[in-house]
């Protein structure tokens, strides 16, 4: 099988784990596969020496900065060089294979997309997708963990519901994601434990990904 699953064994010659819908699953929705080679230039004030180093850890630190609904995608990064350059085509080709490059623009190097190493037939296809994703669950998790170890009532599905709304209205209005919906669903395990499932589905803001310009002559307008 193509691609990076879980396996029993931790290994990629394990046996492919399968979730509740048994779907593989896959984890190179959280991986970055970086094989560019960058220079760092010589700064004492940075404290480089001008050595030529693959720009994965220059790309980790990348991800740090980029808000929700964005991506990394044709974004510029400073005080870096390129080695050597790549061809356009062979730059589409590795990231088409989910390889992320760089290119040398007239404003700079620049992360040509931001791939992911999911599998082909995956909804992740670029990293701004796993940063909105991670955005509004972590949001989700923030605003009901005050009520872990309350007593679950009518009452306080209704607050947790409101409080799941205000997070998902708001990643719309911030541009996270552009539609949702979701479920409340409490219930009580056959060990006595209360739970609520908050199944959701995602309309993330989709990546622009290309600009067509068509030009129609005219003798006047």
């Amino acid at each position: 099988r193509q691609g990076y699953y879980l396996t029993t064994s931790g290994f990629v010659d394990g046996s492919v784990e399968f979730d509740s819908n048994n779907a593989p699953i896959d984890i190179g929705k959280y991986l970055s596969v970086v094989p560019a080679i960058i220079n760092t230039g010589i700064s004492s004030a940075y404290g480089t020496d001008g050595r030529n180093a693959n720009a994965a850890a220059l790309y980790a630190g990348l991800l740090t900065t980029i808000n929700p609904g964005d991506s990394t995608t044709n974004i510029s990064v400073s005080r870096i060089t390129l080695p050597f350059e790549v061809k356009k085509s062979k730059l589409n080709e590795l990231a088409g294979a989910g390889y992320v490059m760089m290119q040398t623009k007239t404003r700079g190097v620049t992360v040509v997309s931001g791939e992911l190493a999911s599998s082909i037939n995956s909804d992740y296809d670029y990293v701004s997708t796993s940063i909105a994703v991670a955005d509004v669950v972590s949001s989700i998790r923030e605003v009901v963990e005050p009520f872990i170890g309350k007593g679950t009532t009518q009452a306080m599905v209704s607050s947790i519901n409101t409080a799941v709304e205000s997070v998902l209205q708001t990643k719309v209005n911030q541009g996270v994601v552009n539609k949702y919906n979701y479920s409340i669903i409490p219930y009580v395990t056959s060990t006595g434990n209360s739970t609520i499932d908050i199944p959701l589905t995602l309309v993330p803001a989709h990546e622009l990904r290309e600009v067509n310009v068509s030009v129609k002559l005219a003798f006047d307008l």
